[in-house]
């Protein structure tokens, strides 16, 4: 286990050239995801703008699919999953996980931007949005 962590660590600063140099790929942006996960969850708890809700699935997914890119990578690199019995799932789940969080973050930021203008222009309310 500590030889595994310790392969994660130095793949992740730049280790070794092989194939499993996929940390950087996935966990950093992982970790991103996770970020703003944290963020937009807190802002939703504080707020109760759904908004900010959307934003925190959306972050949830992309993180989730991260790690799941990062699992199917590495541990068939490392003979954990049998990379042939992965690869009839793994690119439909990654690429519907991919559209899922885009269309859920876009969804967020339309929000998002409909309100400030409705707010700021008095612009008429097309998708339902309650003005204050």
């Amino acid at each position: 286990m500590l030889q595994e962590l310790t392969l994660i660590f130095t793949q992740f600063g730049g280790g070794p050239g092989d194939p499993a140099n996929n940390v950087v790929r996935f966990l950093l942006a992982a970790f991103f995801w996770g970020i703003l996960f944290l963020v937009s969850y807190r802002m939703w708890r504080s707020t109760s703008d759904r908004r900010h809700l959307y934003f925190s699935v959306s972050a949830a997914v992309g993180a989730s699919r991260e790690l799941f890119m990062f699992t199917a990578e590495y541990g068939s690199f490392r003979g954990y999953i049998s990379y042939p019995v992965i690869f009839r799932y793994y690119p439909p789940i990654e690429h519907s996980v991919e559209t899922l969080s885009i269309v859920l973050m876009g969804y967020a930021f339309i929000r998002f931007l409909s309100a400030v203008l409705i707010k700021k222009n008095n612009i008429p309310n097309l998708i339902g949005l309650k003005q204050s």
